[in-house]
């Protein structure tokens, strides 16, 4: 979630309210981010689950300020396909509301974070490492 304060100061919380498809839930706060290229802000939120979705909170945002945060859900294999999710942002009396292009897919790989960009993956410790003796080298190369 990428919310840019396009007025004024807002002096008061800013409240975001989730609204998942049925089928997929908030599972933790997720995290502070900027690693998107299009979400240049910083954290700052506080977030819970609640039924169908969930709830951030942040303190007052400065007029152009920028704050991301990533959520993480957990979809059920029966979740409604097509569905998206919305979110309804709001401080003081000013609300607005945006909702997603696209929901769950019916197809395609299981995805344990979503990113665009250029990405960097790692895989550390042997539970998914073979290690295997190269020819010619001592065992200790690879100890």
């Amino acid at each position: 979630m990428d919310v840019c304060n396009m007025g004024a100061h807002a002096p008061e919380d800013v409240v975001a309210l989730l609204t998942l498809p049925p089928g997929v839930e908030m599972v933790s706060s997720g995290g502070a981010g900027n690693a998107v290229p299009m979400a240049v802000g910083h954290g700052d939120w506080s977030c819970s689950a609640g039924s169908g979705g969930g709830r951030c909170v942040r303190p007052g945002m400065a007029a152009e300020e920028d704050s991301t945060q990533f959520i993480d859900v957990r979809v059920a294999p029966d979740a409604d396909v097509g569905v998206p999710a919305t979110v309804s942002v709001s401080s003081g009396d000013v609300s607005a509301t945006a909702a997603g292009r696209r929901g769950v897919g019916a197809e395609g790989v299981a995805a344990r974070y979503a990113t665009a960009g250029r990405v960097r993956a790692e895989s550390v410790g042997n539970a998914l490492m073979t290690c295997a003796e190269p020819e010619g080298r001592p065992r200790e190369w690879w100890l």
